[in-house]
């Protein structure tokens, strides 16, 4: 676990055809990945682990885990919109067998290690996100350089499929496709074709897990390793 890489997305409501984009990128290199997921996908994702990624719009905070392990039954890990945490959140987490979190950002720090937030609930800590790099660095070259993969510790890295779809450069570009969410062909038409972007850095990411031969783990992967040892 000293140097573990684990790549996780935050799906966020993303049409099917934009998650399928960043999952064949994945399963090409044979790189597995947690998914937090929002809503109900048409998509074979039997080759990664699921995760659900609550909206808490309210403070009925059992009422909007039940409705994502409604979709996710499976689920054993969570990431909320917005990085969200409540402390009554614990409870919530223990009735419904949650085994892990990951919504705490360490951004590039070194010797990330899980830690216990309730009896039975662990937090898995970010390393990196690629919005969180876009507004950290005053100019982000999008190279795997830049993400000081050789430190000890943890490394747990989320993407979002939009930003990895459109190759994103800079945020203004994101909040421009905002408004074409679901239009998978102007988003297309968005698409940053002309400077390094998110969808490099992702591939340079995938490309050197498999390039290493470094054992590609999933959070529930870490979390278990920790529970046992």
């Amino acid at each position: 676990m000293d140097k573990s890489i684990v790549i996780t997305m935050d799906t966020d409501w993303v049409p099917d055809e934009v998650l399928e984009y960043s999952l064949n990128l994945l399963d090409s290199h044979g790189v597995r990945a947690t998914l937090f997921m929002t809503n109900p996908v048409k998509l074979d994702t039997k080759n990664h682990e699921i995760g659900i990624h609550p909206n808490f719009t309210s403070f009925d905070f059992k009422k909007h885990i039940k409705e994502c392990l409604e979709i996710y039954p499976q689920a054993k890990g969570v990431r909320s919109h917005s990085l969200f945490y409540s402390e009554r959140l614990r409870e919530v987490y223990s009735h419904y067998d949650i085994e892990y979190q990951s919504n705490f950002m360490m951004y590039r720090q070194s010797g990330i290690r899980p830690l216990w937030i309730a009896p039975t609930t662990l937090e898995l800590p970010l390393y990196w996100m690629d919005n969180f790099y876009m507004e950290m660095e005053q100019a982000p070259g999008f190279e795997i350089g830049e993400l000081t993969l050789n430190i000890k510790g943890l490394k747990v890295f989320c993407f979002h499929p939009i930003h990895i779809f459109l190759n994103t450069e800079r945020l203004d570009r994101y909040d421009e496709a905002k408004n074409y969410h679901n239009d998978v062909k102007k988003l297309l038409e968005m698409r940053n074709v002309n400077r390094r972007g998110v969808k490099d850095i992702f591939l340079e990411l995938v490309r050197y897990i498999k390039e290493n031969n470094i054992e590609s783990k999933v959070l529930g992967d870490i979390s278990k390793s920790f529970k046992n040892s």
